[in-house]
């Protein structure tokens, strides 16, 4: 995937005020639309690769469906206050293991959150109509969720299903995206929380963490080292933890080390035997497992599907 693919605009509509010609399915309804043929799905575009150096948008508005995950690297998304308003509304960062859903005519800019650090992702753009033909999208601008890795396995089904055309294809492809769009609002609601939830970490506090696992590779790092790294009791880490990214910190560790072998096994030639050991994994075997629950295949059917 090269810089002029991921520039492909050919859904761009003139700007209009915001929203322009779209009926609202509040996010509550939207599953439920979907699976009763109530809304349709067309994938526009879809792919996977990696982009360098300049990549990024300025002042976009775009007529479809949005979706983002990042596999490595990072992205910077601004996003303004609807109209003509050129007043910044909300920046948000979204790293490795995180997803992006952008509405259809949001005014943004995308930007590489590091210059130069290469960006590796899974992209779709969407269009979604009602059974009267009108275009439709939810009430929220974006959602932004962190720690989905596991829907990677989803994205690899997904982009594989799109190239059959048997009688079942229909059928199929929006049983995989009646299951893509249930995990999102599932992790959505489990990351906001209710209003009497647990506090969620914050920024400092996760980019300590990520930081910590980071230097740490080889280690056997546990919840408790986790806690020590932001100062907090383990069972109350064990709360915020769960509240923030959606999964206990054993499951994360786990997810996390797996999502970092899939990008050493795509972007690099190292053996599985030595991705396995700098991730701290003497039993070659149980890293496979590890590797297979998370991502839905072996190490060695991962990389040859993506090289």
């Amino acid at each position: 995937m090269n810089r002029d693919t991921l520039n492909e605009d050919l859904y761009l509509r003139p700007e209009k005020p915001y929203p322009t010609g779209y009926k609202i399915v509040p996010k509550d309804d939207w599953v439920k639309a979907v699976s009763s043929h109530k809304v349709s799905i067309e994938v526009l575009i879809r792919g996977y690769g990696t982009v360098e150096e300049d990549w990024g948008y300025l002042n976009r508005t775009v007529d479809a469906h949005i979706i983002y995950f990042v596999i490595k690297g990072g992205i910077r998304a601004l996003f303004y206050n609807t109209g003509s308003s050129q007043t910044a509304r909300e920046e948000v960062t979204i790293g490795p293991g995180e997803l992006f859903w952008v509405a259809p005519q949001v005014r943004h800019d995308f930007s590489l959150l590091v210059k130069g650090t290469p960006l590796t992702l899974f992209y779709m753009r969407l269009a979604a109509r009602l059974d009267s033909g009108e275009p439709c999208r939810t009430e929220r601008d974006f959602f932004h969720l962190r720690q989905v890795t596991h829907l990677l396995p989803w994205f690899e089904q997904f982009f594989t299903e799109l190239q059959e055309n048997d009688r079942y294809h229909q059928e199929c492809l929006r049983g995989y995206l009646v299951l893509f769009f249930s995990r999102i609002f599932r992790h959505y609601y489990s990351q906001s929380g209710q209003p009497d939830a647990q506090p969620q970490l914050n920024p400092k506090q996760r980019e300590a963490i990520q930081n910590f696992l980071l230097t740490h590779l080889k280690n056997r790092v546990t919840p408790q080292d986790l806690a020590g790294v932001v100062n907090l009791s383990p069972d109350y880490f064990a709360r915020q933890f769960k509240q923030t990214y959606g999964v206990i910190p054993r499951t994360w560790l786990v997810q996390e080390k797996m999502r970092l072998a899939s990008v050493e096994l795509v972007t690099t030639r190292k053996s599985i035997t030595r991705v396995a050991a700098e991730l701290g994994y003497s039993d070659l075997y149980l890293f496979s497992r590890q590797f297979k629950n998370v991502c839905g295949c072996s190490p060695r059917e991962f990389r040859l599907r993506h090289n």
